[in-house]
């Protein structure tokens, strides 16, 4: 195979993964938020939802004793795209 092949398998495969990782995050916020709310964070990194405790608070409730392993796999999953 052609290097430039394999480069652009590669980088097919990562932007089908992080569009997925994006879009379980959409999915996962929707549980306490509403989709225009949601749609506005995903495109802001900075916006206030990101770090607001109240949706961090009502996200716990919802998804209850999944809540530390899903936020210990989204963030680790960020790190991975975000050093790439």
């Amino acid at each position: 195979m052609h290097y430039s092949e394999a480069v652009k398998r590669i980088w097919k495969s990562f932007k089908v993964q992080r569009r997925l990782f994006e879009n379980e995050c959409h999915i996962l916020l929707l549980f306490v938020l509403d989709d225009d709310k949601v749609r506005l964070m995903k495109h802001d990194s900075n916006h206030g939802g990101w770090g607001d405790d109240a949706v961090d608070a009502q996200l716990r409730d919802e998804i209850g004793e999944s809540y530390e392993c899903c936020l210990e796999v989204i963030q680790d999953i960020y790190k991975a795209v975000v050093d790439m």
